[in-house]
């Protein structure tokens, strides 16, 4: 993914199709996601979060525990902004923008 300090390996990207699907790279992702590891913490919760929700076209950046049920949510407002993140440990994450559900019990099923 191109963001405007170079290319970014997220651990999920969610884009619409808008060509045959061969680009190795996009700067228009829908939703991007990382899964939190001790060495990639800062970086989630910090430059990731200004580069990612400084695309146009991103909806939502997901940042997901990986050892418990817990997802730290930023979503694009009304206003085309980003706010701060809504961190959950429910059953289920709306995400509007993609007007879609997260199931976090079958997410994190035989982790949690």
């Amino acid at each position: 993914m191109r963001t405007d300090r170079g290319i970014r390996f997220p651990d999920v990207m969610i884009e619409a199709m808008r060509d045959n699907g061969k680009a190795l790279a996009t700067s228009e992702p829908l939703l991007v996601a990382e899964i939190l590891s001790p060495s990639t913490t800062a970086t989630d919760f910090g430059p990731k979060v200004m580069e990612y929700t400084a695309l146009p076209a991103l909806l939502h950046y997901l940042v997901l525990s990986q050892d418990q049920m817990r997802i730290w949510v930023w979503s694009r407002g009304d206003n085309g902004a980003f706010g701060e993140p809504d961190m959950h440990d429910a059953a289920t994450v709306d995400l509007p923008g993609l007007g879609m559900t997260l199931d976090l019990l079958r997410l994190y099923a035989g982790i949690a």
